[in-house]
C-alpha cells in the first residue's frame, strides 16, 4: 500500500499543500464514497486520490487517516502566516471546499516528491510533476498543458498570429536536463526564508525610486512615489516578462498566487546605494544584480537588447525572430575559430571597471584587444572570449556571450546576475582575478589543456546559455522565482484598482501616466545603522 504525508498552510485565498508518498505495507484501504469524500485507495491498483470536503464533511469523517487528514487541512486554512512547507497551490472556495480530484499516481512515482495540481478551468485530476525538489522551499513551475483556457489566450492579443505564438508557448518546455532554476532562485532569495517579508517591508521602499507592483485578481498594477526616467526601456522589458509569466501560468490553469513587490531596474543594486539609502532586514528588490547576500534580486530586465527593441517593447513574434539570429553567432565550427581570447570595447568604455588592465597585456599570441566595438559574430570566431564588467561590478555582455561555444574567461565579482548562477565554475568558465592580474596564467594554461577538453568546456557553456536564454526558459525562471517570493510574504496583498494596469501594449511613454503615491504615505525605514558601499558604482 501507499502512505501519503501532507503538509499545508493558508496564504491569502491559495492554501498550498505538500504530498509525499511512500509505501507502507501496514496501511489498509480506505473506502471510496460516492462524492469522494475521503482520501481512497484503490486495491487494483494503489492509486490514491484526495477529493472535495467541507468543514462538516470533515467532522463528520470516519476515524483514522482520512479524519487527521481532514482536520489538518482545515485547521491549515483557519489560520495565516504559517510557516511554509510546500508546493503546490490551490484555489480556497468561499464554502471552504477548497479541493477538487487531483490525479492518481502509479507505484512507479512511489518514494518521490510528487507535486500535484488541480486544474482550476477543468477540475481535471493530473500530476504536473515529479522531478525531485533539490531546494524544497522553492517553488516550481506547473508546465502542464493539457488543458488550456482558451478565453486567456483569445484575450491575449487583438492580432490572430500572435494568439498562435502565445498558444504554442503554452506547449513549449524548458529542457530540464540543461536548465533547472531551483538553485538560482534559492540563492535569490535565500534571506527571507526563515522569517518571510512584511508589508511594512515592501512599503519601506517609497524613499527609493522603486516601483511597487501588485499582481491580484489576475492583473499586474503599478504605482510609484518617484519616476526613474533613465530605466523606462528595463521597466518595459521586465514587465512584459512578468506580464507574459502570468498569462502563461494562467492559461495553463496554474495562475501564480497574488503578490506585492518593489522593481528598480538601474544598474547598481540595493547595497551599491548611498549609504543613506541602506538599512536591514529590507524586503526583496528586483534589480539587475545582486551583490553579495544583499536585498536585490536578479531580474532579465535588459533581454530588450538582445531580444527586443531598444525602448523597451518586446513581444513573442520579435523574441522568436532575434532569439533565431543570435543563434546564427555561433556558426563557425570549433576546429575553425581562431585560438586566441578576445575582448572589445568601443569608446570610453575600456576604461570601465577594471578593463583597461586587460589592454596591458602584450601577448599577441594569446589575446586580442580591440579599442573598438565589433559584432558578437566576430567574437564567435574565437575560441575564448573574455567577461569584463563595466559599471557597478556587473555588464549584460554575459548573456550575448552565453549564445556562443566559446570557453568564457570571467572577471571575477561580488554582483551577478541571475544567469550567472547557472554556470559552474572551472566547468562552464575559466575565472579570472577582479584586477585581470592573472589573465595571462590564466590564458597560458588554458592555451596548454588539452584542445578537445576546451571544446567541452565550451560547448557545456554555450548549450546551457542557449537554452536558458530561450523564452520559455526565461519565463520558468520568472514565473518560479514570482511564486515563491509571493509563498514568503507575511501579510495577503490587497487589490488596487486606482493603481495603474498594464498591459502588454504599453510602452516606455506610459510610466509617466502611472499613479504617483502620496508622498506623506510614505514609511521610512530606519537607515540609522552602518552601511557601506559592497562595490564601487
Amino acid at each position: 500500500m501507499i502512505n501519503v504525508s501532507l503538509q499545508a498552510r493558508k496564504v491569502g485565498d491559495v492554501c498550498i499543500v505538500t504530498m509525499i508518498t511512500t509505501p507502507e505495507d501496514s496501511m489498509g484501504p480506505g473506502t471510496n464514497r460516492e462524492r469522494g469524500d475521503k482520501l481512497s485507495f484503490n486495491d487494483s491498483n494503489d492509486t490514491p486520490m484526495l477529493a472535495n470536503f467541507s468543514k462538516q464533511k470533515c467532522l463528520t469523517m470516519m476515524p483514522g487517516i482520512t479524519f487527521i487528514f481532514c482536520l489538518l487541512l482545515y485547521s491549515f486554512m483557519t489560520q495565516r502566516n504559517k510557516t511554509q512547507v510546500a508546493n503546490m497551490d490551490i484555489p480556497i472556495d468561499n464554502d471552504r471546499s477548497f479541493l477538487r480530484p487531483f490525479s492518481t499516481f502509479s507505484k512507479s512515482q512511489v518514494n518521490k516528491p510528487v507535486e500535484i495540481r488541480t486544474n482550476p478551468i477543468s477540475s481535471k485530476k493530473e500530476i504536473v510533476s515529479q522531478t525531485k525538489h533539490t531546494v524544497p522551499w522553492v517553488h516550481r513551475v506547473y508546465s502542464d498543458s493539457s488543458q488550456i483556457n482558451q478565453s486567456i489566450v483569445n484575450a491575449w492579443s487583438e492580432d490572430e498570429e500572435d494568439r498562435k505564438l502565445f498558444a504554442n508557448l503554452l506547449s513549449r518546455k524548458c529542457p530540464a536536463n540543461l536548465v533547472d532554476w531551483t538553485s538560482t532562485v534559492a540563492e535569490q532569495l535565500e534571506q527571507w526564508r526563515e522569517h518571510g517579508v512584511t508589508r511594512k517591508q515592501t512599503e519601506e521602499f517609497c524613499v527609493r525610486s522603486a516601483v511597487r507592483i501588485s499582481h491580484v485578481h489576475d492583473e499586474l498594477r503599478l504605482s510609484m512615489y518617484k519616476l526613474d526616467k533613465k530605466n523606462l526601456h528595463r521597466s518595459n522589458c521586465g514587465l512584459w516578462l512578468m506580464q507574459t509569466a502570468i498569462k502563461r501560468a494562467s492559461a495553463r490553469g496554474f495562475p501564480i498566487p497574488p503578490f506585492e513587490i518593489n522593481m528598480k531596474p538601474g544598474d547598481s543594486s540595493f547595497s551599491l546605494a548611498a549609504p543613506r539609502l541602506q538599512w536591514s532586514n529590507a524586503a526583496p528588490l528586483l534589480g539587475n544584480i545582486k551583490c553579495g547576500g544583499d536585498a536585490s534580486v536578479s531580474f532579465p530586465f535588459t533581454l530588450h537588447d538582445m531580444f527586443g527593441e531598444g525602448d523597451g517593447r518586446m513581444s513573442i513574434a520579435l523574441y522568436k525572430t532575434k532569439y533565431e539570429d543570435a543563434l546564427t553567432w555561433n556558426v563557425k565550427k570549433w576546429k575553425d575559430k581562431k585560438s586566441l581570447a578576445f575582448f572589445s570595447a568601443g569608446a570610453g568604455a575600456i576604461t570601465r571597471g577594471n578593463r583597461s588592465n586587460i589592454y596591458k597585456v602584450k601577448r599577441a599570441d594569446l589575446l586580442n584587444a580591440s579599442t573598438r566595438g565589433t559584432t558578437m559574430s566576430t567574437m564567435g570566431e574565437y575560441k575564448y572570449n573574455i567577461y569584463a564588467y563595466g559599471h557597478c561590478g556587473w555588464s549584460r555582455r554575459v548573456k550575448e556571450l552565453a549564445m556562443l561555444d566559446t570557453v568564457v574567461l570571467m572577471e571575477e565579482s561580488i554582483c551577478h546576475e541571475y544567469v550567472h548562477h547557472m554556470f559552474k565554475n572551472k566547468e562552464d568558465y575559466l575565472p579570472v582575478t577582479e584586477d585581470f592580474s592573472n589573465l595571462t596564467e590564466v590564458l597560458l594554461l588554458a592555451k596548454n589543456k588539452d584542445d578537445g577538453e576546451m571544446k567541452k568546456v565550451a560547448e557545456r557553456w554555450g548549450s546551457k546559455g542557449r537554452a536558458m536564454l530561450d523564452l520559455p526558459c526565461t519565463l520558468d525562471y520568472v514565473e518560479q522565482l514570482l511564486r515563491t517570493m509571493a509563498s514568503l510574504q507575511r501579510f495577503t496583498p490587497e487589490y488596487h484598482p486606482d493603481w495603474s494596469l498594464y498591459t502588454t501594449t504599453r510602452d516606455r511613454l506610459w510610466f509617466g501616466e502611472v499613479k504617483k503615491m502620496d508622498p506623506s504615505t510614505c514609511i521610512h525605514p530606519d537607515t540609522s545603522g552602518e552601511h557601506h558601499r559592497a562595490h564601487a558604482c
